[in-house]
C-alpha cells in the first residue's frame, strides 16, 4: 500500500491549541515520531497516518471530543498556501471549487472532494453537495480528522462565497457527540446530520456563480506566508520580492499540468505581459525560472526523503519518472537515486 502524505500546514494552530489544555505538544508529537520543527515548515510533508494519529491522540489526551473542530477554526484559506491564492483568483466560486477538487492532493493525498448538483423538485431551491472522500486505506475510524476536514473546508468555503451564502446543512459520519454539540451549532449555524453516510456540506446552487469574495490584502498575506521561509524574501528589492512570489506560484502549480505563464501571473496578481517584463528586468525568463524551481525542489525533496521518486517526478510536472531522471542527470551528472545515495554519505 502506497504511503500518503499531507502538508504540515494542516496542523496549523495545533501546538497552541494543545497548550491551552496545559499539555505539552512536543510530547504528543514525539509519540508518533513527528518533530516540532516540521510544524514550522508549512510546505513540508508528513505521513498522513501520523497526522490522523496525532489529532486523535490530542483529543484523547485533552479529554475533548471536539478537539478536531476547535483545531479547524484555527485554519483558513491561508492554510492552503498558494493553492488558496490561486482559488481566490478564479472568476467564480465554481471555478475555485474545481481547482480544489482537482488539486487538493497537493495539500493532502488522503482526501478528495466531489462536487455535484442534487436534483430538487420545482418548489425547492437547487442545491449542491460538496462531499469529502477519504482515500486512506486504513479501516480505522478517525472522527477528529472528519471534524478538522469539515470545519476547515466550511471555513474556506465561507471565505470564498462571502457572508451572503448560507450553508443549508452539514452531514457527518460520526455519531452525535455526547458533549460539545453546542460548538458544532456555533461553528456551522445550519442543520446538522450525524451518523450520515458521507461527510459533506450542502449549499444553494446559485453560490457557484459568485465571484470569490477575497480581497487583495488577504492574497498578499497568503503570498507572504508561503514565502516566509525564503532566504531571499528579506531582500529590499521589490523586483526580487516579486520574483520570489513567482517562484512560489510555480512550485504550487508544477504538478497541476497548468504551470504556464498566464496561470502563474494570475496567482501573483500580475498581467502576463507585466510578468514577462519583470522577469526580463531580473535577467531571467519564465522558462529559465521554471527550470530553476524544478532543480531546487528536486534537491529539497530528495534531501528530505519524504516521497518516492515517482511521486516527486509527478510533483515537478513530469509525465513519468524516466523523463525526470534524464533531466536530473543533465543537471547534476547523476540519477536521482544515485544523487540521494551520495548526499547521505
Amino acid at each position: 500500500m502506497r504511503e500518503r502524505f499531507i502538508r504540515a500546514a494542516s496542523l496549523e494552530g495545533f501546538a497552541d491549541l494543545v497548550r491551552s489544555y496545559n499539555l505539552n505538544p512536543n510530547t504528543l508529537l514525539e509519540q508518533v515520531g513527528l518533530l516540532p520543527s516540521q510544524l514550522r515548515e508549512p510546505d513540508s510533508f508528513i505521513r498522513y497516518e501520523d497526522y490522523l494519529t496525532i489529532v486523535e491522540l490530542a483529543a484523547k489526551a485533552s479529554g475533548d471530543p471536539v478537539f478536531g473542530l476547535k483545531l479547524s477554526q484555527k485554519q483558513s484559506l491561508a492554510t492552503l498556501g498558494l493553492m488558496g491564492a490561486y482559488m481566490s483568483r478564479q472568476d467564480s466560486v465554481l471555478d475555485a471549487l474545481k481547482i480544489a477538487e482537482k488539486y487538493l492532493y497537493l495539500h493532502v493525498e488522503g482526501l478528495a472532494l466531489q462536487l455535484s448538483q442534487i436534483d430538487q423538485p420545482p418548489s425547492k431551491e437547487d442545491e449542491c453537495e460538496l462531499r469529502f472522500i477519504n482515500l486512506s486505506q486504513s479501516g480505522a475510524d478517525y472522527p477528529q480528522k472528519a471534524q478538522v476536514t469539515v470545519g476547515a473546508i466550511h471555513k474556506v468555503f465561507q471565505e470564498l462565497a462571502g457572508p451572503q451564502c448560507k450553508i443549508h446543512r452539514i452531514s457527518l459520519r460520526q455519531p452525535a457527540p455526547q458533549s460539545g454539540l453546542a460548538l458544532f451549532e456555533q461553528v456551522f449555524h445550519c442543520d446538522l446530520v450525524f451518523g450520515a453516510e458521507y461527510d459533506a456540506l450542502y449549499f444553494p446552487a446559485w453560490v457557484l456563480a459568485l465571484k470569490p469574495a477575497i480581497n487583495d490584502k488577504l492574497i498578499d498575506q497568503l503570498l507572504d506566508k508561503a514565502l516566509s521561509a525564503s532566504t531571499s524574501y528579506q531582500n529590499d528589492d521589490p523586483g526580487r520580492q516579486t520574483l520570489d512570489q513567482v517562484e512560489s506560484a510555480i512550485r504550487m502549480l508544477l504538478s497541476t499540468g497548468e504551470c504556464n505563464k498566464e496561470n502563474v501571473a494570475t496567482c501573483v496578481g500580475l498581467h502576463p505581459k507585466k510578468l514577462q517584463r519583470l522577469l526580463k528586468d531580473q535577467n531571467t525568463s519564465f522558462r529559465d525560472l521554471l527550470e530553476e524551481v524544478r532543480k531546487k525542489e528536486a534537491v529539497r525533496q530528495l534531501q528530505q526523503r519524504q516521497v518516492s521518486l515517482t511521486t516527486l517526478a509527478l510533483q515537478l510536472g513530469y509525465s513519468e519518472l524516466a523523463v525526470f531522471s534524464r533531466r536530473f542527470k543533465e543537471w547534476f551528472g547523476l540519477s536521482p537515486s544515485d544523487w540521494q545515495k551520495q548526499s547521505s554519505v
